[in-house]
């Protein structure tokens, strides 16, 4: 091989690595104002299929949704810590919902919104569910939501 051809399939075999990394790294929604500040400074938030988070602290943001959701805009949200009330859109099968969280978030940790649905033994066919945020780490429960929808 020469010289150019070497340079050509290093700098293929280069773009190819590149481009399978990039495809696989989770995006994060960075939502507080300034420079970029340690994980261990912030509480990182996602959710789980299919729930998406599409409001926080009543601002609108793009989607933060379940990794490989097809309308996924950010697998996760950076916070600082506090307290902050999301709002959960649950969207699955022909049912779906808004949940309200209010959840206190501490810093350094991660925070799965999770559920449980399923319907109701009626003739309106309700929905019932419950969507709540657990600590990844210890596996606690800080915030939960239930609800019942007639769908």
């Amino acid at each position: 091989m020469n010289t150019k051809t070497t340079i050509l399939v290093h700098f293929s075999l280069l773009c190819i690595l590149l481009l399978s990394c990039g495809c696989s790294a989770q995006k994060q929604l960075k939502l507080y104002n300034g420079q970029e500040k340690p994980a261990q400074l912030l509480a990182i938030i996602s959710p789980e299929k299919p729930l998406k988070i599409v409001r926080i602290d009543s601002n609108d943001h793009p989607t933060v949704a379940a990794e490989g959701t097809p309308v996924e805009i950010y697998a996760s949200a950076a916070l600082l810590p506090g307290r902050h009330t999301l709002s959960i859109l649950y969207s699955g099968s022909d049912k779906g919902g808004m949940f309200k969280l209010n959840v206190k978030l501490e810093k350094g940790h991660g925070y799965k919104v999770k559920h449980n649905f399923h319907t109701a033994n009626s003739p309106r066919g309700y929905l019932k569910g419950t969507v709540w945020v657990e600590d990844e780490k210890s596996g606690e429960i800080v915030s939960f939501n239930l609800k019942q929808y007639d769908m």
